[in-house]
């Protein structure tokens, strides 16, 4: 039964379809070779996604009720320490996961979903009671704040991919000694290993500041790396990663509270949703640039 205030409902239903389409694709991929299971497989992988992407917003409201505004940057580095990490290993562990079928893949990640879900539903903070404030009053008088998120969403999510993309390409030329794939894992290391220090210094200058500063830093970075590589040394170009990993992870830090922040409690899930949906199309139209440039 739903409880009121509470996002948990909802986050256990979008897990459930998740987990028992990861089980579906497990035993569907091995007969990918059938055309006649195209469509429909297809079709199961976009629904997987539709499901992931639906509880990104309420998992992450629910930091909100776990911890202070001001210590939400805190609470969020140990998440982005974490997605870091897991990132920063991503060629180790495609490596790994590719000596295995696609079916025991898509099993084990139902199984670490569940899991996690678990202990989401064993650990979560008890419900808030639910406002007596009009959802639509609320919208009315946050509707610019609404809007703000899906514009800063945007630019957040255009400026990392555009450094990500291109950053790790230039400084290769730098340091040709490593990968551009090499030098994104180093970059987000360096992004995971930042976020607890950027974690306690941001809840000095607020979220909204941090980020900026954040966004400005990383939009310098991708200037001095348009410069060339003929520009950097390889001691620059070491300066350079050094300096994006940091910046990226000032970033990611101030993202989720900026979010969660700048809106009343029952509004949290609309902003964070409202914040990654533009944060992806903002990706997803530099994608699209570079595609077509």
């Amino acid at each position: 039964m739903a409880r009121t205030g509470s996002r948990l409902p909802q986050i256990t239903v979008g897990v459930t379809i998740a987990g028992a389409l990861f089980v579906l694709l497990s035993f569907a991929l091995p007969l990918q070779e059938y055309a006649i299971l195209r469509w429909p497989l297809l079709i199961m992988m976009t629904l997987w996604l539709v499901a992931m992407i639906a509880i990104r917003g309420p998992i992450v409201a629910l930091l909100r009720q776990m911890a202070p505004d001001e210590q939400l940057p805190s609470a969020n580095a140990i998440i982005i320490l974490v997605i870091g990490l897991v990132a920063a290993l991503g060629p180790l562990v495609e490596t790994l996961l590719k000596a295995r079928s696609a079916s025991v893949v898509c099993m084990l990640g139902a199984i670490a979903l569940m899991l996690g879900a678990t202990r989401l539903t064993q650990t979560a903070a008890p419900p808030v009671p639910a406002s007596a404030c009009n959802r639509g009053q609320l919208l009315r008088q946050y509707s610019r704040r609404l809007a703000c998120m899906v514009v800063v969403g945007l630019e957040t999510g255009g400026l990392l991919n555009l450094a990500l993309s291109t950053l790790p390409g230039v400084l290769h030329s730098s340091l040709p000694q490593l990968s551009p794939r090499g030098l994104t894992a180093i970059s987000l290391l360096i992004t995971a290993l930042t976020a607890n220090p950027w974690g306690w210094l941001t809840p000095r200058w607020g979220s909204a500041k941090a980020l900026q500063l954040g966004l400005a830093a990383v939009a310098l970075l991708c200037a001095l790396g348009s410069l060339g590589p003929t520009a950097l040394s390889p001691f620059a170009a070491v300066g350079l990663l050094i300096a994006t990993g940091a910046a990226i992870g000032l970033v990611f830090i101030n993202m989720v509270p900026f979010a969660l922040s700048y809106v009343p409690l029952p509004l949290t899930g609309l902003s964070t949703g409202l914040f990654f949906g533009g944060n992806g199309l903002g990706a997803a139209l530099v994608l699209l640039w570079q595609r077509l440039g």
